[in-house]
């Protein structure tokens, strides 16, 4: 190798080495500040149309136990320790008429507030800045002028959205200044989220499957469900091809008989429908029955033979079953 390209080598590689410290000194600098910054968890009052943030687990754990109207949505943006240098207070207050609660980082405006009758001053909430820096966001406040509550969001598209969508909402501003919400463990699913969400995608809510919901937490419990073997109708039950009476599959034999048997379940609907309700309170991909039984009210299937669809009238009677 010429010295000139082993000198071109060598600048890549100090070049690449220099990226790759400032990129370790930049995030250990980030680490340091996030050290003591706690999650700010947002919950969504389906009640109300209000929102809820906190730093308390304690809070966080009683209304996940609690379950509506309270609805979890994450942790919204994460606040500083309060002996933090350049920190404050955030204060709060419940304002009734709303279903509300009011946070600000301003000591004259805590003051004024305090002296309007409505709101019940709840103390410090948890900690923010009032300005700028390294690894802080920005928290947007919206006022709703038709019920008088305010929201509180970190994201500036969802700011944008929400102005854009509603009418009643006035920008504002920035509230204070935060750091993003990172590294904020999963919480398991409360069990009434659990029970909601297994009334939604399977044929009920048991005990045990709560359970795994909570578990496994509701993305992966439907992951789960996709990846689960098709409860199928086994060719080895549905062997015989004539909707037709034969000699060995009739009506007109002794009930007791295995003709008798192999009309029911040949020449009508029961076998097949047995075997879709035993799949839908048994068999494990319950997401999947589900969704079929969902389909099966859009998309109708007769278990009529073609003489019968050829009835007098029998297409006009299936319009008005239909609408």
């Amino acid at each position: 190798m010429n010295q000139g390209r082993r000198r071109h080598l060598d600048d890549r590689w100090r070049d690449l080495a220099t990226a790759v410290l400032i990129a370790v000194s930049l995030a250990c600098l980030l680490l340091g500040i996030h050290a003591h910054a706690s999650p700010a968890y947002r919950f969504y009052n389906v009640a109300r149309n209000t929102h809820f943030y906190t730093t308390s687990e304690g809070e966080r754990d009683h209304l996940l136990k609690s379950g509506p109207p309270f609805q979890y949505e994450g942790a919204a943006f994460s606040a500083p320790s309060g002996e933090e240098a350049s920190a404050t207070a955030v204060y709060r207050f419940w304002r009734a008429a709303s279903g509300s609660h009011f946070y600000t980082a301003s000591a004259e405006e805590r003051d004024y507030v305090r002296g309007i009758s409505g709101y019940a001053y709840e103390g410090v909430a948890f900690a923010a800045f009032t300005g700028g820096g390294t690894g802080r966001i920005p928290v947007y406040r919206l006022y709703n002028r038709g019920t008088g509550a305010h929201f509180y969001t970190a994201s500036a598209p969802e700011r944008d959205w929400v102005v854009r969508s509603f009418a009643i909402y006035a920008d504002e501003g920035i509230a204070f200044y935060a750091y993003p919400a990172t590294g904020v463990p999963a919480l398991a699913p409360s069990s009434y989220d659990a029970h909601r969400l297994l009334a939604q995608a399977s044929f009920g809510p048991t005990p045990a499957e709560a359970a795994r919901v909570r578990e496994l937490g509701a993305t992966r419990w439907v992951e789960e469900q996709f990846a689960q073997p098709i409860s199928a109708y086994p060719d080895s039950r549905y062997d015989h091809l004539s909707l037709d009476d034969s000699p060995t599959c009739t009506f007109n034999s002794d009930h007791t008989s295995a003709e008798y048997r192999c009309a029911l379940k040949q020449l009508t609907l029961l076998q097949v429908q047995a075997d879709f309700f035993s799949n839908a309170l048994y068999a494990p991909d319950q997401l999947r029955q589900r969704v079929a039984w969902a389909l099966s009210q859009l998309l109708v299937v007769s278990g009529m033979k073609d003489p019968d669809m050829e009835t007098a009238h029998v297409m006009a009677r299936f319009h008005n079953i239909l609408f």
